[in-house]
């Protein structure tokens, strides 16, 4: 989680990032890095949410490519415990994606 002097912290995003993007992702939310190829392009979805909210299970269940763009469908649900919440999914692939978005099941958060 960010260090920051407030009780709450919120982000999310989801993108088509180059590799130093991915790696200034990783470093900025403390997320672990698990690639390293900087050719490739990097289609993410992440989620950052420090409060009293409780955790988050996340799976990625499928990835459709079509043409430059990247669908990234993902299953969320709230889970009862904890006090924060994150994830990054990450896919690398070497072809030319502009645009990602993703389609969320399950329990929205």
């Amino acid at each position: 989680m960010p260090d920051n002097n407030s009780d709450w912290y919120y982000t999310s995003g989801t993108d088509a990032l180059t590799y130093d993007e991915y790696v200034n992702l990783c470093k900025g939310h403390n997320f672990a890095q698990h690639y390293n190829d900087p050719d490739a392009t990097y289609l993410v979805d992440y989620y950052v949410r420090n409060s009293q909210s409780g955790g988050i299970k996340v799976s990625l269940t499928k990835v459709k490519l079509d043409n430059t763009t990247a669908t990234l469908y993902i299953q969320r649900k709230n889970r009862a415990f904890g006090n924060s919440s994150a994830y990054l999914i990450v896919v690398p692939t070497d072809q030319d994606i502009q645009n990602v978005e993703s389609v969320y099941t399950g329990e929205d958060i």
